[in-house]
């Protein structure tokens, strides 16, 4: 066909050089950031490189040549040069969300944040346990905006008492370095492959340690003083997941990381068909954000400015290969109408999670935890078109509380007010939420 030779064309124009390496490199000023691929090749002419749609959103200036490769993320395009520049904008979110509390809703909140002071960590692995010391500097959080400072105060001493025996090494070594890999492994997982989702064989690390560093950042915030505590080992926490350098000689340059693809990827010392994996995409969100205010609590311009570009390049992958519209053309039909990916692989999508194909588990994986920079995750342009399947879910007679929660604030993204009045039926929430979470989130939705 007259399209196949003009493509072997453009092929054989560029075959004479290729790429051998590259390198890549990252600055930060104000809150813009510039990511550099510079590629190392060999040979005359000009470099012939694809890029996926991720990249042509934000590559500054690209030289596009007539190629185009289809693959599992989309049409990637022929784009001329040895070094592409991605301009990325970087949020200014910080603790809370922008919009502020509706002073309607204000008093419900205060007497919510009140009722949950009893919470506390009864989890003992590294996945539910993080989410339950994330719970609690996030009630910290919103006692600080409302102003509450006795309230305040007794979240991050709650905090503070269940996290440290997990950042102790003299204590029943909870978490412990392993020399072989390079990383901060629950103690328990490196003989026991299942235990806490395979995090002992480096599966979910962002997952897991996200939550952690949230956690530490939300106590670092009003108690600078703790650094001394718990500053070293939660470094610790962080090199594993988001290590900048490859100097660092105990942890790998950015574990859970791809900067080409944007996204993360959770999968840890396991054999796949299908190559490696992410399920959610929120948690991964979250990992970033969290490292970000973190070196926001600390002062720590290099490690907030790292946090909010890994976090800038996870939401341009998660709006471009998880979150499915009529606008987007990644995925065909009938795929393409569940409006969502529940797992994403190196070779192929799912619409299904790790554990169990419910709607509710789909949908909602890719959403919790809800947090101020879930406001930049939760498109309402996809939750409006997302929202008729998810609601399904709200007929079936396994739904927990703990999903409808999730499902109510999702609502609360198109109608804060019926689902404020959905909140106030909820019985039970996901142990990561609270009744205070769920009502913040929908006193704080844009009007």
């Amino acid at each position: 066909a007259t399209g196949d030779m003009e493509d072997m064309t453009v092929l054989d124009a560029h075959a004479s050089r290729y790429p051998i390496g590259g390198e890549v490199q990252a600055y930060a000023e104000g809150d813009a950031a510039e990511l550099i691929f510079s590629w190392e090749a060999e040979g005359e002419g000009d470099l012939l490189m694809m890029a996926l749609p991720h990249h042509m959103d934000v590559l500054d200036e690209p030289v596009v040549v007539d190629h185009v490769h289809n693959t599992i993320k989309g049409d990637m395009v022929g784009v001329v040069a040895d070094r592409w520049v991605l301009n990325e904008s970087l949020t200014t979110i910080e603790w809370s969300s922008p919009a502020g509390v509706d002073p309607v809703r204000e008093s419900a909140l205060r007497d919510a944040l009140a009722a949950d002071v009893g919470l506390s960590v009864w989890a003992s692995d590294t996945y539910f346990g993080g989410k339950e010391l994330a719970l609690l500097g996030r009630q910290a959080l919103i006692a600080d905006e409302l102003g509450e400072v006795d309230l305040a105060a007794s979240y991050r001493a709650n905090l503070a008492t269940a996290i440290e025996p997990w950042l102790d090494p003299s204590g029943d070594g909870r978490l412990v370095y392993d020399e072989t890999w390079g990383g901060v492994v629950p103690k328990g997982g490196i003989d026991d492959p299942g235990a806490a989702f395979g995090a002992g064989y480096y599966n979910d690390h962002h997952f897991h340690y996200g939550y952690f560093i949230y956690a530490a950042a939300a106590l670092l915030k009003e108690e600078p003083e703790w650094l001394g505590v718990g500053g070293e080992a939660m470094m610790h926490l962080i090199r594993d997941i988001a290590n900048p350098t490859d100097l660092d000689t105990n942890y790998t340059y950015l574990r859970n990381k791809d900067w080409f693809v944007g996204h993360s990827w959770a999968a840890g010392l396991f054999a796949f068909g299908d190559s490696r994996n992410q399920e959610s995409t929120s948690e991964a969100v979250n990992a970033w954000y969290a490292t970000y205010l973190y070196g926001l609590a600390i002062g720590d311009e290099r490690l907030r400015d790292l946090g909010r570009l890994l976090l800038a390049t996870e939401l341009r992958s998660t709006w471009t290969y998880w979150q499915i519209t009529s606008d987007s053309d990644i995925y065909p039909s009938p795929f393409a109408d569940n409006k969502v990916v529940g797992v994403l692989w190196g070779t192929k999508v799912d619409y299904a999670t790790f554990f169990g194909s419910n709607v509710e588990f789909i949908h909602g994986i890719q959403m919790l935890p809800f947090t101020p920079i879930s406001e930049l995750l939760l498109r309402p342009e996809w939750i409006e078109e997302e929202y008729p399947i998810l609601e399904t879910a709200l007929g079936s007679p396994t739904l927990g509380e703990g999903w409808r929660g999730f499902i109510v604030m999702a609502n609360g993204i198109l109608d804060p007010d019926l689902a404020w009045a959905d909140a106030e039926t909820l019985g039970g929430y996901d142990n990561g939420n609270s009744r205070t979470n769920t009502l913040y989130w929908l006193a704080t939705r844009p009007r």
